[in-house]
């Protein structure tokens, strides 16, 4: 592309074809230019430190504010990469394509899909994403097709180094033989995530899904436990932008003293344990007793978390250190993680709710973006 010198010699083209239009501040001398490319556009200005860049810029943006003019973001960097800014700016952009006209599988209940039925209408109008209902009916029938010798395949490769504590190998078969089925449901719609209404399975069926939730996560099938519709969009946008897998948790604890709060639930993806040999655990499920939660090493590290709220129409984003993992807390779910919040602790318990969202690396930038994108509030803490 050459250099632009006057508005005439700008390119022409559609915007809506791009992620981001980011013009480069090259000199200074080009505030009124600048000025009138970017009239009433929320294009980004990259200034950088030589030539008069950043004065052109911050020329041009007071021009356009006087006007009533300015929709635009100036990006400042030295060059040697680009504005962290236009990359989150890219990753949220194509984080929301990613989710228009997404299948998802929603295995439940009659009931509990009428509930759903305006949380599924105000996610379809947002984000384009399409529930697929599969009952739990249908579920075990594809279930009861699974063959007894590819669940014990299934064993071995997957799971044969986790550790077993209380409970026994062959309570494993159930939940193996689950996984199996819910890949073949995924397969026949051709659905690339899914969501389940845990407890009334779990009372009905007398085992739990924690084991295939845990799996497809870790295959990179963004899977989500207790019909949570709200967490969904952003678990999606995460898992699919990172490609790798994330982690919903209760909220379940937090000290004010050292700013950290308490993360626990019983799915978390096994491949979030690292390269370290500490071994990965199963246990009884924690609000029922039965057979099996997994109790999950998490590596000590910088993480984000966040949580979504579709009634609320709210997105709250916090960035931390994961500090510890297995802690062994007796009275919470079983996979459990310390985070040391780096804001604001008070901020993030008065605007946030129960699940959150916890994936590695700062993300903070690009889920703000994201929920810029999409017109929610948005509280970083």
């Amino acid at each position: 592309m050459k250099p632009v010198c006057s508005p005439s010699e700008a390119p022409s083209f559609s915007p809506e074809e791009y992620d981001v239009v980011v013009i480069f501040v090259a000199s200074g001398g080009t505030s009124r230019t600048l000025a009138e490319l970017a009239f009433r556009k929320n294009w980004m200005l990259w200034a950088y430190h030589e030539n008069n860049s950043l004065p052109s810029a911050l020329s041009a943006k007071e021009k356009l504010e006087a006007l009533e003019g300015w929709r635009g973001e100036i990006v400042y960097s030295q060059l040697k990469d680009a504005p962290k800014e236009v990359l989150a700016e890219v990753e949220a952009s194509q984080a929301l394509k990613t989710l228009r006209g997404l299948t998802f599988l929603l295995l439940t209940g009659e009931n509990k899909l009428k509930e759903l039925k305006p949380k599924l209408e105000k996610l379809s109008k947002v984000f384009g994403l399409k529930a697929l209902p599969v009952s739990f009916t249908a579920l075990m029938k594809v279930y009861e097709e699974v063959e007894t010798g590819k669940v014990e395949e299934v064993l071995k490769e997957k799971l044969g180094g986790v550790k077993l504590a209380r409970v026994s190998a062959e309570s494993l078969k159930k939940p193996l033989k689950l996984y199996l089925a819910v890949k073949n449901l995924l397969e026949k719609f051709k659905a690339e995530a899914l969501t389940i209404d845990c407890f009334p399975f779990i009372t009905g069926k007398g085992f739990t899904p924690c084991i295939m939730l845990s799996l497809l996560n870790s295959e990179g099938v963004p899977a989500v436990c207790e019909a949570d519709i709200d967490t969904l969009p952003i678990f999606l946008a995460l898992s699919k932008t990172l490609k790798k897998p994330v982690w919903m948790a209760n909220l379940s604890g937090f000290n004010s003293v050292g700013k950290t709060v308490t993360l626990a639930h019983c799915t978390a993806p096994l491949s979030l344990k690292g390269k370290r040999t500490f071994p990965a655990r199963f246990k009884s499920h924690f609000e029922t007793g039965m057979d099996i939660s997994l109790d999950i090493f998490l590596p000590r590290g910088p993480v984000t978390l966040s949580h979504f709220s579709l009634g609320n129409f709210r997105l709250t984003v916090a960035y931390g250190i994961l500090v510890k993992s297995q802690l062994g807390l007796p009275g919470m779910c079983r996979s459990q993680a310390r985070v040391k919040v780096e804001g604001s602790l008070e901020r993030l318990l008065a605007s946030t709710g129960n699940h959150q969202i916890l994936c590695y690396g700062n993300q903070v930038e690009m889920l703000t973006r994201f929920g810029r994108k999409i017109g929610v509030e948005t509280v970083i803490a």
